[in-house]
């Protein structure tokens, strides 16, 4: 799929651009279903370093991710922050409502229209090179990385069936702390994430 290599792509360049590399096997492809964020996100928890956060190339999947977490221990954002990718409406009713990269749906849609019908109205036809920009928008899925030795002393929560849920259901609320004020959380640039595309 084009977009989620072009998402791919925009992952790799960020750390490059701070002369870090991606860590290939970190990468997982996916299907932008929530089940491959739910089954994508669980071997990188069992590495003996495992991420502190993931980037899945779309919502759902982010969604997916957000639930294999929250039944296998890691706290989001706590211990793994995640990020998604086109900011539907269900993410903000996620537990917790997910930090997203959002596509100005609108200004793609006008540059379509304006594409189609430009023969029409007598210009050249052919597809303009025109990226429409992103925006982030952050949201509590997210936090500065952990430290490591409160990450690996916490509790694990009670492991349940492996599978991902039969039909995706939003994640239900934990009133373990008042919510975080949203803003930029600060990023280390040498924490490992994994993509998910």
């Amino acid at each position: 799929m084009p977009c989620a290599r072009a998402r791919l792509d925009g992952h790799r360049a960020a750390p490059e651009g701070a002369g870090l590399a991606l860590d290939g096997s970190l990468v997982v492809p996916g299907d932008f279903r929530p089940e491959s964020g739910f089954t994508g996100c669980i071997a990188p928890l069992d590495l003996s370093e495992p991420p502190a956060a993931v980037f899945a190339a779309g919502g759902r999947t982010a969604l997916g991710s957000i639930e294999a977490l929250r039944r296998r221990g890691p706290w989001v954002p706590e211990d793994v922050s995640v990020v998604g990718f086109d900011d539907l409406p269900e993410v903000r009713w996620s537990a917790p409502p997910l930090t997203t990269v959002r596509r100005p749906l609108a200004d793609t849609g006008r540059l379509a229209v304006r594409t189609v019908l430009r023969p029409a109205r007598g210009g050249r036809p052919g597809l303009p090179q025109v990226e429409p920009g992103t925006e982030l928008v952050v949201r509590a899925s997210t936090a500065p990385p952990p430290r490591r030795a409160l990450a690996t002393s916490r509790t694990p929560r009670p492991t349940t069936s492996p599978e991902p849920p039969a039909s995706p259901q939003p994640a239900a609320s934990r009133s373990r702390a008042p919510p975080r004020a949203a803003g930029r959380p600060t990023r280390h640039p040498r924490a490992r994430r994994t993509a998910l595309s």
